[in-house]
């Protein structure tokens, strides 16, 4: 499986700051959906803004996720 991470920046919520963060994963969609069940049980609170999966030629599976986390300052 590989995943790729970006973070797109910071803003302020309800007097808290959080953090944008965009990953991907690819591979079977056993180790996609893995991906996504460790970024659930992540330690500190976060929303899942936007989450979609799709099946390639080849049928490498591949998951796009944006999150955003409460940033610790």
């Amino acid at each position: 499986m590989r995943a790729h991470r970006g973070f797109r920046g910071a803003a302020t919520r309800g007097g808290l700051q959080t953090l944008t963060v965009a990953a991907e994963a690819s591979g079977s969609f056993a180790r996609v959906l893995r991906f996504l069940y460790l970024v659930e049980r992540f330690p500190r609170p976060l929303t899942l803004s936007r989450v979609s999966f799709s099946q390639g030629e080849t049928g490498e599976w591949s998951g796009v996720f944006e999150l955003e986390v409460l940033k610790i300052q």
